[in-house]
């Protein structure tokens, strides 16, 4: 009995041997196949298939990522993500990408256009000839400059909320005070230079602060709370509207004792005005 279970246990071991030999067979093989594969050359038409990766950014609750490829040999494209179905949106060659909340994403594309997207229903807007963009009212309203070719600059504002816009024609500047929640605005139509306030309330109410026909409003800054309002207007005198009075006030610059005629205020200086 003994003699005859080493006999079975012998031809067991031989048995395993012998199917061992295929396995380790077909185990070489893939790695020789896989190892050749690996070796493979990159042919030239795919250059074009790698690219940069670059974050953006994420919306505020982190349901959305901006990020963007950039290639050597073909057209940069932003991509949108929806990091829980990976619902994916691409803009090509879109750049300078901002969310607002997880319902909009304002980005720039080539030929001065703005594109709002609403990342509920993938409906966008393309506005058209946008030099400067800015969101404003607490992500509400998106206020740009725009320009076409061979005209004057405008200032358009979009709401959000109702998507209406409004457009002053003939803007020269801009500027938003988040305290106040307002908006001021130089322009000129024709001989007539005016600068106005809106608020940004459900009425838009607009206020006339200063007009004139021989100087033009530049430099606007608003004070830090947003009471009052201090600009260039021509290029000697310094003006201040008081919001919570309605009332402006001038400073003369050529009657102040550090004032001469080798002092002149230009406008568009590289030190803008402030208010404290």
């Amino acid at each position: 009995m003994a003699i005859k279970k080493q006999n079975n246990k012998i031809k067991g071991n031989l048995l395993a041997k012998k199917s061992r030999w295929p396995l380790l067979f077909l185990l070489f093989c893939g790695w020789n196949m896989g190892a050749q594969q690996a070796k493979r050359q990159v042919e030239k038409a795919e250059y074009c298939l790698w690219g940069n990766l670059n974050v953006h950014e994420l919306s505020s609750k982190g349901n959305w990522v901006a990020y963007s490829m950039r290639y050597a040999e073909a057209k940069d494209t932003l991509f949108l993500q929806n990091t829980q179905n990976k619902k994916t949106v691409k803009i090509p060659e879109g750049r300078k990408s901002q969310f607002i909340r997880e319902e909009w994403l304002v980005c720039t594309e080539p030929g001065d256009r703005l594109s709002i997207i609403n990342l509920k229903n993938n409906r966008s807007q393309k506005l058209k000839n946008v030099k400067t963009w800015e969101i404003i009212d607490k992500g509400t309203r998106v206020i740009a400059m725009v320009q076409e070719d061979g005209k004057e600059k405008a200032v358009q504002m979009w709401n959000l909320k109702n998507g209406q816009s409004k457009i002053w024609e003939n803007g020269k500047e801009v500027k938003y005070n988040p305290y106040s929640n307002a908006i001021a605005i130089s322009q000129s139509i024709g001989s007539q230079n005016r600068l106005v306030v809106v608020r940004l309330d459900d009425n838009e109410a607009e206020t006339k602060i200063d007009s004139s026909r021989t100087v033009a409003y530049s430099e606007l800054s608003w004070q830090p709370s947003g009471e009052n309002l201090c600009y260039l207007k021509g290029e000697k005198t310094i003006a201040y509207y008081h919001a919570a009075e309605n009332r402006t006030q001038e400073i003369d610059l050529e009657k102040t004792s550090f004032y001469t005629n080798s002092h002149m205020v230009t406008q568009n200086g590289s030190v803008p005005l402030k208010m404290s």
